[in-house]
């Protein structure tokens, strides 16, 4: 499938309907990750030297659709969040006079900066309407491509709403396995969601400090209470739990070196829950920044970095689950 067939999926044909629209949460969309092709930096000298210099800067590093979209002259272009013009207007000059630019935005302000940019543009064959994705301001049948730069979820929402008809052409069959695969996804995309929150709420009642420590988060305080629960008989210190995670530094000393190892022993998912929460706080948390920092000037590698910092946090997450040893200690003495 080309650029122009994946832009094509979303045609106004069968999509850009007001009713389509706000049933399916806008039905139609056009973009999506396609990488190199987008980006501010991307519209050429010459593109740049056709637009009023306003909707240059008014593009908020939006991107070039056209270098994908490929328009052909006498088409019909609908972009979605058009903002200062910048994209319908050089939509405008690839379809030609025998074509025509539609540009969609929801704000008063950049409707009137896009008009008096295609003013300045001196541009006969473009219009701006005031509306949103959810409620598309145009006729059935009325663009025959769509242009946007739309994120990952709006996206599969709106190949969600697609409606392909009779299956009597690729075209139909493509927008069939789009629509079927997009609808899975947001099905399984709320069941995930419903589940996260319950996961979220219980974890909080138990070890509330844990759930919010910097890089822990519901999916690793839970795993860590897993666990511990599977193991109570096992787990009396925090140097046996940290056995237990798999982060009790192994010797790994010869001769006049003196050094210890990563233990490969252990749970694993629970030793891999805490590799992730290291490495968001490699990135993120500043005392773990600078402790990084002055590890690397001691000459320590980035292994044995990451072995100290999972061992540090096993000690921490320890502490932070004292509420949740408590009550398990006091359910054992009832019992």
């Amino acid at each position: 499938m080309t650029a122009r067939d994946a832009l094509a999926v979303v045609d106004a044909d069968q999509c850009c309907t007001p009713t389509a629209a706000a049933a399916n949460a806008s039905c139609c969309g056009g973009g999506g990750a396609v990488g190199a092709a987008f980006g501010s930096s991307l519209y050429s000298a010459d593109e740049h030297g056709e637009l009023p210099a306003e909707a240059v800067a008014a593009s908020l590093g939006c991107g070039n659709p056209m270098a994908v979209a490929e328009l052909r002259a006498g088409e019909r272009v609908l972009d979605l969040g058009s903002g200062g013009g910048i994209d319908v207007l050089l939509s405008a000059r690839r379809v030609g006079d025998t074509g025509f630019a539609y540009g969609v935005d929801m704000t008063d302000e950049m409707l009137a900066l896009a008009r008096a940019n295609a003013t300045k543009a001196g541009a006969t064959n473009v219009e701006f309407r005031k509306g949103t994705i959810e409620n598309i301001p145009l006729p059935d049948a009325a663009v025959d491509v769509v242009i946007s730069n739309l994120p990952r979820v709006a996206l599969i929402e709106r190949c969600a709403g697609l409606r392909p008809g009779t299956l009597t052409s690729v075209l139909a069959a493509t927008k069939h396995t789009l629509r079927a695969t997009a609808r899975r996804w947001v099905l399984l995309n709320t069941e995930v969601l419903a589940h996260e929150k319950i996961l979220t709420e219980l974890t909080k009642q138990v070890v509330p400090d844990l759930v919010t420590a910097h890089g822990i988060g519901p999916d690793t305080a839970s795993e860590m209470l897993i666990v511990a629960g599977d193991n109570a008989a096992r787990v009396r210190s925090e140097p046996a739990w940290a056995r237990l995670l798999g982060v009790a530094p192994v010797p790994a000393s010869s001769g006049l070196t003196n050094r210890h190892r990563l233990n490969r022993g252990g749970h694993r998912q629970a030793n891999a829950a805490l590799y992730r929460a290291v490495i968001v706080r490699m990135q993120f948390h500043e005392p773990t920044k600078a402790y990084v920092a002055r590890r690397t000037a001691e000459g320590k590698t980035k292994r044995e970095i990451i072995r100290c910092l999972k061992r540090l946090l096993a000690r921490e997450i320890w502490t932070l689950m004292k509420p949740f040893r408590e009550a398990s200690g006091t359910t054992a003495m009832a019992a």
